[in-house]
């Protein structure tokens, strides 16, 4: 990687021509690297390195060896001003703009390039507290530059030890091993901790880029009903290149003063469903309803909730069969009960 963060200016290298080759070779064996894999969309000149004559040459031969990809780099940060919209980037990248700067970027009239953060939200301590402000705006029709974002980052990177006293295993950071020079805590910033283990950003996460949209067609988050039979409810598919037949969906109603769900049943997405909507029938949980209902004491209220799930009908190379992909809720009120 080419990166100059904490030198002052921070492309100081950039501009020097003793550093050229070594700019310039550091892009060109990357191309060489991994320019036959598919799954590389773009290329990256490096990162808060400033700009300056060796990025510009290391552009120039990149391009030579392969320009069927873009090229995005951020060049300063999040402290510099302009950063991620150089000449040198061919895709808006900047760090840890906030939403509102980020709706600016993506309806400037005077560009064209996509809007893609390249660091958005810093998952360190209790952090990734709006990202559905920003994902509310990626997924918007009326702004088809705005295309998405990176997390900083994926996995906490702490060893784990274990205490001497209590036996208890902990993952130990900066000044953990006695060294005087260290970041503290600063390792510990992903989603996933060091053995993996989701952090509750996680399903937000999950949620929030998942490939198919529920809403319903009466507007709002609520399914206001009297009769508890069905509802309506539009179906949107993300995907670009497949279809839905790779998932099988199911619905259940539960409530907060039950354990398991007082009815549920399976449903069918297909492309008329895409177009006209989906008709749920959920009238197998209205007994339920009302016998629980009656059972609570008082004016306490039962709130009931609709919930959507879709999952793999077969294993896929990245997941097992039956991987819980989509997920939805919404909450129902029943008149009169």
């Amino acid at each position: 990687n080419i990166e100059t963060h904490g030198m002052q200016p921070m492309g100081k290298l950039a501009h020097d021509w003793q550093w050229h080759n070594t700019f310039t070779s550091r892009v060109t064996r990357m191309v060489e690297r991994d320019r036959n894999h598919a799954c590389i969309i773009f290329w990256s000149l490096g990162n808060e390195a400033g700009r300056g004559k060796n990025l510009w040459a290391a552009r120039k031969y990149l391009l030579d060896l392969d320009d069927s990809r873009p090229i995005m780099y951020e060049s300063g940060g999040s402290l510099i001003e302009g950063v991620g919209r150089t000449e040198l980037t061919d895709i808006i990248c900047p760090m840890y703009p906030d939403v509102k700067k980020t709706l600016h970027m993506g309806e400037r009239g005077d560009e064209d390039r996509p809007v893609i953060l390249c660091e958005y939200s810093h998952a360190m301590g209790n952090s990734n507290g709006n990202l559905h402000l920003y994902w509310e705006n990626f997924w918007s029709k009326e702004r088809p530059r705005l295309q998405g974002g990176f997390i900083w980052d994926m996995i906490d990177q702490g060893l784990r030890r274990t205490d001497e006293r209590t036996g208890r295993d902990y993952y130990a950071y900066g000044g953990d091993s006695g060294e005087k020079i260290h970041d503290r805590q600063f390792c510990i910033n992903g989603i996933f901790s060091p053995d993996r283990d989701p952090h509750p950003a996680v399903q937000e996460l999950k949620y929030l880029q998942q490939p198919v949209a529920f809403s319903l067609q009466q507007g709002g988050d609520t399914i206001k009903t009297a009769s508890l039979d069905k509802v309506a409810v539009n179906v949107e598919s993300r995907y670009l290149f497949q279809d839905l037949s790779h998932l099988e969906w199911t619905w259940n109603m539960s409530c907060d003063v039950s354990l398991v769900p007082i009815a549920e049943g399976t449903f069918i997405v297909t492309k008329d469903t895409l177009r006209s909507g989906l008709i749920l029938n959920i009238e197998s949980a209205r007994s339920k309803a009302q016998e629980l209902r009656k059972a609570v004491t008082g004016n306490n209220p039962v709130n009931f909730w609709l919930n959507l799930r879709g999952k793999l009908k077969g294993t896929a190379t990245w997941a097992e069969k039956g991987h819980l992909l989509i997920t939805q809720q919404f909450k129902v009120v029943i008149e009169g009960l």
